[in-house]
């Protein structure tokens, strides 16, 4: 994406993952979009929104990135797994942590960032990493958490994909140019299908 995009971005029920991705790749251009108000006639004026309350469970809420593979080392540096992280669930519970923003759980290249693993290589967002564990452990380690009043929050890496992604293969239409090495998505480019298929994931 290149030059200055001055068009609001629409707030519809899948904004975040449209947002997301423009915020990381430009976000004066789009931080000014949101900021200046579309003109509108007299007879189609709107109420201001009216921002919902948040959550109580929000008032306390204590967050704690981890780094799946990083985070703990049964076997070695970056040998972190599901499981693993599980049982240092009771130490972030002593802690006080009440949310854990999980970074890492999709299939990523374990080599395009400096040979460090990390989510942000992600190759398919829709497969879990066999390094990390299977989904039986995800998603005991899910209920381990919530068990210990521990919310999980995912880190959802919506501006690209690895250039070797099948999803690419799949649907290359879903993606324009590219940055850090990746295949961007297209976001500005109408695919509805493209926004079902990450609702589903």
């Amino acid at each position: 994406m290149t030059g200055r995009d001055d068009r609001a971005v629409p707030w519809r029920r899948r904004s975040f993952l449209k947002a997301g991705a423009l915020l990381a790749l430009q976000p004066r251009g789009i931080l000014a979009a949101i900021a200046q108000p579309r003109p509108e006639s007299a007879s189609h004026q709107r109420s201001p929104a009216v921002q919902p309350p948040s959550p109580d469970w929000m008032k306390d809420l204590v967050i704690y990135e981890v780094a799946t593979k990083g985070f703990t080392s049964p076997n070695g540096p970056e040998s972190g797994t599901f499981n693993s992280l599980r049982d240092k669930l009771a130490y972030l519970e002593e802690l006080g942590i009440t949310g854990l923003w999980l970074t890492g759980y999709s299939l990523c290249d374990d080599h395009h960032f400096y040979n460090i693993w990390t989510q942000y290589a992600v190759i398919e967002p829709d497969k879990f990493d066999p390094t990390l564990g299977k989904s039986g452990e995800f998603k005991e380690l899910i209920d381990e958490a919530h068990r210990r009043g521990i919310r999980v929050f995912l880190d959802v890496i919506t501006h690209g994909l690895m250039p070797d992604s099948s999803v690419i293969k799949a649907h290359p239409t879903w993606f324009r140019g590219g940055s850090w090495g990746m295949i961007d998505f297209d976001w500005t480019g109408g695919h509805t299908d493209l926004d079902d298929w990450w609702v589903k994931i």
